[in-house]
């Protein structure tokens, strides 16, 4: 789930459309997975109703399926998937023979999304269309750019009368040349600057990222002198973002019913219900000092706002919270052993410091002389007078 809506999320951008289906496959050991296709633009129809082009009733993927009999007029090339029936077609469009079945999940098992709202035929017109052409002029540069590197020349131009210059001299940076009398030399540099080409590209990039909300110095991966300076630089792009939340929470919504549809009728020991379903879309944080960090960890916990495990499993994304759990036991069991091991130390550190009545600690000093004092001291019946 986590690598193919990472790879949604890169091609809906790219692609500003997308159709997403859901299915449940066989393993070569018979066992059944869900999984998860994506499908791009180039590869979809959409069917859309006779009186609204905005409306679509029907999706048209294109497939492919490996059959021994090439030559047979019956391979499936196209799959037609409506909310209660699917289709396969040929290449032309017509309708293989006894491939028309209902498949009874009640919905399409293929979500589409985009990032605007649907235009007529319901794919986005001339949006993202600078991108192709950006990324084309760019190619042409770097072209450009490597024809002139190989053009990067200098010729030597020979001057004067060459009737007595010996023949078959080897003009190369390893020999030297005869002249005859009268004749000179001369060197003409053939290259050009190659940061016009370089400019041009960059030009083009910088133009392409501000249409996206992207600064020249993040499309360049420039880092920024403070942590301030770089929630500057992608204030635009969060803008983007969170206006992108609003189609893609829609979709998440659509998706979940279809998982839930489809696990339902072809895997029910992984069926789930759709009932009070959310999505949180986390903001993006700016990375911390390891001291900031820690002390706006221990005051969000002081407040209720955050708590140890959950800090662990952000630190650890592989870790669940059984395994977060776990750690925090260890550490406990190890600290509370430390603790035991530490009591004589911390007694001995203690009664070296013991506080005295006055309320003054004695040193270390004062400790030694009152010993001595009480070991001198006579004790009473030894011949001394003890009234006093």
């Amino acid at each position: 789930m986590d690598e193919r809506m990472v790879e949604v999320g890169r091609l809906l951008n790219l692609h500003r459309a997308l159709l997403v289906g859901f299915r449940v496959r066989m393993k070569p050991n018979g066992d059944r997975e869900p999984t998860i296709d994506i499908a791009t633009p180039g590869n979809v129809r959409a069917i859309t109703h006779p009186n609204d082009e905005s409306l679509v009733i029907g999706w048209l993927i294109r497939t492919c399926h490996k059959t021994a009999r090439t030559e047979s007029a019956d391979v499936p090339v196209w799959m037609l998937w409506t909310d209660h029936e699917s289709i396969a077609l040929r290449e032309n469009m017509s309708v293989i023979p006894g491939t028309h079945h209902e498949h009874g999940l009640g919905v399409c098992p293929w979500v589409p999304v985009t990032l605007g709202p649907p235009s007529s035929g319901f794919w986005p017109g001339s949006e993202g269309a600078d991108l192709v052409a950006g990324h084309t002029t760019i190619w042409l540069e770097n072209i450009l750019l490597i024809k002139e590197s190989k053009s990067a020349t200098k010729q030597h131009i020979i001057t004067g009368d060459g009737t007595n210059t010996g023949r078959g001299q080897a003009m190369d940076s390893e020999s030297t040349g005869e002249l005859a009398d009268g004749q000179s030399i001369s060197t003409v540099d053939m290259s050009m600057d190659l940061d016009l080409f370089k400019g041009a590209a960059g030009h083009v990039l910088d133009s392409l990222a501000l249409n996206y909300g992207l600064s020249p110095a993040v499309a360049r991966g420039q880092h920024a002198e403070s942590a301030e300076a770089r929630e500057l630089q992608m204030l635009p792009l969060k803008g983007i973002r969170r206006r992108q939340q609003i189609p893609l929470r829609r979709f998440e919504f659509r998706f979940a019913v279809v998982m839930s549809a489809v696990l339902a009728v072809d895997l029910p020991a992984m069926s789930f219900i759709v009932e009070d379903w959310r999505i949180e879309f986390a903001e993006s944080e700016t990375p911390l000092d390891p001291v900031t960090e820690q002390d706006l960890f221990e005051k969000r916990r002081a407040a209720g706002l955050d708590n140890t495990v959950d800090m662990i499993v952000r630190k650890r994304p592989g870790l669940t919270e059984d395994g977060a759990w776990e750690i925090v036991d260890h550490n406990i069991a190890v600290e509370t052993k430390r603790n035991a091991k530490m009591r004589p130390l911390m007694a001995i550190s203690g009664s070296m410091g013991a506080a005295t009545p006055d309320g003054n600690a004695p040193t270390f000093a004062q400790n030694r002389g009152d010993a001595q004092d009480e070991t001198e001291k006579p004790e009473p019946g030894d011949g001394e007078d003890t009234t006093e």
